[in-house]
C-alpha cells in the first residue's frame, strides 16, 4: 500500500498578481530557482466576479482553496501583499503543505551517481 498516494494528492499552484505589481517578478524568480511549476493568474485579464480577481498581489494559492501567502480583498481593483515571504520562507511554506522541495546541488549530484551507476 503506498502511504504517500492518499497523504500527497496532486497539488496545483497558481501566482495571482496584476501587472504593475512590483513584487509579482521577485516571487515568480523566487518560484522559478526553486523549481516549481505554476500557473500564472493576470488579474489584468479577469472580468468582475472572475477566480482570481479579488486576491492581493501576489498570492500564491494551493489547488484554488489554500493560500501559501497573500490575501484575500474585497476589492476588485487590486491590492497589494504587503508581507512577503523570502525565498527561505518560500521553501519552508512549501515543504509545510507537503512540497518535495530538493537543493539543487544535491539533486544534481544525485542524479550523477545514478547516470554513473555510483
Amino acid at each position: 500500500m503506498d502511504m504517500m498516494k492518499d497523504k500527497n494528492p496532486k497539488q496545483e499552484l497558481s501566482l495571482i498578481y496584476f501587472s504593475s505589481c512590483p513584487s509579482y517578478e521577485p516571487i515568480k524568480k523566487m518560484l522559478q530557482e526553486i523549481g516549481l511549476i505554476f500557473k500564472e493568474i493576470n488579474q489584468d485579464n479577469l472580468q468582475e466576479g472572475d477566480f482570481g480577481k479579488n486576491f492581493t498581489s501576489p498570492t500564491l494559492i494551493m489547488n484554488t482553496d489554500n493560500i501559501i501567502f497573500g490575501d484575500v480583498t474585497d476589492s476588485s481593483k487590486g491590492a497589494c501583499s504587503t508581507e512577503l515571504p523570502n525565498k527561505k520562507e518560500l521553501v519552508n511554506l512549501l515543504k509545510n503543505e507537503g512540497f518535495a522541495i530538493y537543493d539543487s546541488i544535491a539533486l544534481t549530484a544525485l542524479i550523477t551517481l545514478i547516470i554513473l551507476g555510483g
